[in-house]
């Protein structure tokens, strides 16, 4: 009975799901979706709150901090999440996503009590190695879960709850300081209680991962896993970067992750300020903040169903290359917005959703794709270790960009490392766009 149900292949609307796959499994991984990227970018969202409200830490200042507090938290990641990535395809999914979500959840419940800097950077390392086992466990779970065919479509229905997920950060938690300061509550306390929610989601969801992961394809490793020596699993994945295709993942990544950092953190920063600068409070200017966010999360929803039918039914190369071409349009665009919350340039925030709302559903569709099975987690690993890289540089660059040169030019930056990500898409659809045509390309050469 059991070697029945494990070879079983369900169908949920116009998803297959991969053999072993449960229904359960399926509508806990859109419960994932919807809180996974919320847990994320909500660091990024609320932190100006605590440098202003916390610390008071001069404006001047607060794009450098920021970028600092990022780079840390990036190189925690990139030491570890290629190996919780190999981990997950030892051990299984379920026991290294439950041990980063809890590390999310103590990040968050110890931010907002800082007194100090010092104080944030260990809150913030903690936090960072929960996303890391977080994140590389929900990408390789993301290609666990449908068939090839039809991965586009599911990546963009989990793209879809990622952004609901994060309206629900934007325009529900972002509330929440100014809610209870109107009512009494100082500053300070009034921060700490939108964190604190936070923490009791990552609570909640380590049991909603435990109950609704079963099943030996997510919370056990497959047959012969753990026969792999964990070195070998952590060389797998830069061992598949010969393959074009899965290389080009790889860049991608660089700028796919970090997009979210970069909207989330220097968005947020840049509305602070300009709010602020036209006489609001910290909690005010954040409200405003969210509303823009708000916008940009209904063209990512709208985008992301649509772009996985799209995704589906071109060459998956193609697609990389219409992708980065959004994606550098949006980011260089922000160079003409003088202040987030002057809603005449929601337009200009509309093309940015777009492109980064296709970055990451292509790095981590066109891996799947081409990965087995048995290295996925290795090459889901690889995708964050190449996005950690990413992240630590802009969070670098862009932070002292922000204070030097302007709030536009972080965004600006990445636009133009995007075109040229583009220029190599196209170069790898033109000598190996695999698929059929890369088929043929290689007979005629042969």
């Amino acid at each position: 009975m059991a070697t029945t149900e494990t070879i079983r292949s369900l169908r949920i609307w116009i998803y297959d799901l991969s053999p072993g796959i449960s229904y359960k499994n399926f509508y806990t991984y859109l419960y994932a979706s919807l809180i996974s990227i919320a847990l994320f970018s909500a660091m990024g969202f609320l932190q100006p709150y605590v440098l202003n409200a916390n610390l008071g830490i001069p404006r001047a200042q607060q794009g450098l901090i920021s970028g600092n507090l990022g780079v840390l938290s990036e190189i925690v990641t990139l030491f570890l999440i290629k190996p919780f990535g190999s981990l997950s395809d030892r051990i299984g999914r379920v026991p290294v996503l439950i041990i980063g979500v809890l590390a999310l959840g103590l990040g968050y419940a110890f931010y907002p009590t800082a007194d100090t800097l010092n104080d944030l950077y260990i809150s913030r390392s903690i936090w960072a190695v929960g996303a890391a086992a977080a994140a590389s466990t929900l990408a390789a779970i993301t290609t666990d879960i449908p068939q090839n065919h039809c991965r586009g479509k599911l990546i963009g229905a989990g793209n879809v709850f990622n952004n609901i997920g994060i309206l629900m950060v934007t325009l529900g938690l972002s509330q929440i300081p100014l809610y209870l300061m109107d009512n009494g509550t100082d500053a300070r306390r009034a921060g700490q209680v939108a964190y604190w929610v936070l923490s009791s989601f990552c609570l909640l969801s380590t049991y909603i991962f435990y109950k609704g992961f079963d099943g030996p394809v997510l919370s056990k490793p497959s047959a012969g896993k753990k026969d792999i020596k964990f070195l070998d699993l952590l060389t797998n994945g830069f061992m598949e970067a010969k393959n074009p295709r899965i290389l080009l993942a790889y860049i991608v990544s660089l700028t796919a992750r970090a997009d979210l950092t970069l909207k989330g953190t220097y968005i947020a920063l840049w509305a602070v300020q300009s709010g602020m600068a036209q006489g609001f409070s910290p909690a005010k200017a954040m409200q405003q903040a969210g509303f823009v966010f708000g916008f940009m999360m209904v063209v990512g929803i709208i985008t992301h169903f649509s772009w996985g039918f799209f995704f589906d039914r071109v060459n998956r190369v193609t697609a990389t290359a219409i992708s980065m071409f959004f994606g550098a349009a949006g980011y260089m665009s922000m160079y003409f917005v003088p202040s987030p919350l002057d809603f005449n340039y929601l337009p200009f925030f509309a093309l940015l959703s777009i492109g980064s709302a296709t970055s990451i559903a292509v790095s981590i569709g066109l891996s799947g794709q081409e990965s087995s099975p048995q290295n996925r987690g290795s090459i889901m690993g690889m995708i964050g270790l190449f996005g950690a890289v990413g992240i630590m540089i802009t969070q670098f660059i862009g932070g002292r960009l922000f204070d030097a040169w302007g709030p536009s030019w972080p965004f600006i930056i990445v636009g133009i490392f995007q075109a040229f990500i583009m220029i190599i898409a196209i170069i790898v659809r033109i000598l190996a766009p695999g698929g059929k045509e890369g088929k043929q390309k290689l007979a005629k050469n042969i």
